[in-house]
């Protein structure tokens, strides 16, 4: 367990809530996600921070994971952008002003060139057409330090949604109390390895990676985790377990997009 690296914050709430969950249910429906860090032992961790977060808090010190390559190229980097709503505009710049951040008033086009180009570590839209931006600093603790900053303006006072669309008119349609949405420009991978070498974290719920292949519902046993076995006595009964899934023909691929409704 030790030897994962977060790349992002978990969220406190929704481990404490994954706590409890775990502990009752006593089974782990998707394993975590990581990929070999590059110039450390250990891994980074691409999917699953809360999962994590909780079991630790549980006492368990090994956990199942899909180990992936992260330099595969159908591998992709994303950002997740807010939606927040219930926002005034004037009074949110002034707080960002007040917390020591740069806000620059810009058009629409202004604000989308720079964050293309990556001279902007955030982009800020507000409903009525006012943007702005805060120009990144091309240090990367100093740029998660300002991204930090912003979303603390918001992320306990005001509720925001993770979205992945930037057409405001149409998030008004699923969102009629958005006030502004903040967009982030996408990492690039080289980053996301260079935040766990230099012990930085992103706030959670910015990057967005696109896995192929995604393991899930595997449903594993978290007794075998607490059992006094060795650690090569549990990967030998997970791939045993596995093996056994595959051979009773419950192990199903699909290549296309799918939309689950229980998760």
């Amino acid at each position: 367990m030790e030897q994962i690296h977060f790349h992002e914050a978990p969220e406190t709430d929704r481990a404490a809530r994954l706590v409890e969950r775990l502990a009752e249910d006593r089974h782990l429906l998707n394993p975590p996600i990581v990929a070999p860090l590059q110039q450390a032992q250990g891994y980074l961790l691409i999917d699953g921070a809360n999962r994590i977060s909780a079991m630790r808090l549980l006492g368990y010190h090994c956990v199942p994971v899909q180990i992936i390559d992260y330099d595969d190229p159908a591998l992709r980097l994303g950002s997740w952008h807010h939606a927040v709503m219930r926002l005034s505009w004037p009074e949110w710049i002034e707080q960002l002003r007040a917390q020591g951040l740069t806000v620059e008033i810009v058009s629409a086009e202004e604000a989308e060139g720079v964050l293309a180009t990556r001279e902007a570590c955030a982009a800020l839209q507000a409903v009525e057409g006012s943007c702005a931006f805060i120009p990144a600093s091309n240090n990367l603790r100093a740029d998660v330090h300002a991204i930090t900053s912003l979303i603390d303006t918001y992320k306990k006072s005001h509720s925001f949604e993770r979205v992945d669309q930037t057409n405001l008119a149409d998030l008004r349609r699923y969102y009629p109390d958005l006030a502004a949405l903040v967009l982030f420009p996408p990492f690039e991978k080289s980053e996301i390895m260079q935040l766990v070498a230099d012990h930085l974290k992103l706030p959670t719920g910015l990057t967005r990676h696109s896995i192929p292949g995604r393991v899930l519902r595997v449903n594993i046993q978290l007794d075998v985790l607490r059992s006094d076995l060795s650690l090569e006595d549990k990967n030998e009964w997970l791939e045993a377990f596995v093996r056994m899934r595959m051979q009773e023909r419950h192990v199903r691929f699909y290549p296309e997009p799918v939309f689950i409704f229980d998760d």
